[in-house]
C-alpha cells in the first residue's frame, strides 16, 4: 500500500485486478483501494481484443 500511495492504479480488464486487490486490502488493512482507477480497454477499446503479451510487442 505504501508504493501505491494515493496513486492512479492503471490496469488491463481493471474488475479481474480490483477484486483480488480489494479482498487482499480488506483482509489486511480493513478498507477497499479508494483510488482512481483506469480501465485499458474503457479509454483504449482496440486493446480489449488483445491479450496482455501481444501488446506488449
Amino acid at each position: 500500500m505504501q508504493y501505491l500511495g494515493s496513486g492512479i492504479l492503471v490496469a488491463h480488464n481493471a474488475a479481474f485486478d480490483l477484486h483480488l486487490l480489494n479482498r487482499l486490502m480488506r483482509e489486511h488493512q480493513g478498507f477497499a483501494l479508494q483510488n482512481l482507477v483506469i480501465d485499458t480497454p474503457f479509454y483504449f477499446p482496440l486493446l480489449a481484443r488483445y491479450s496482455f503479451p501481444l501488446t506488449v510487442h
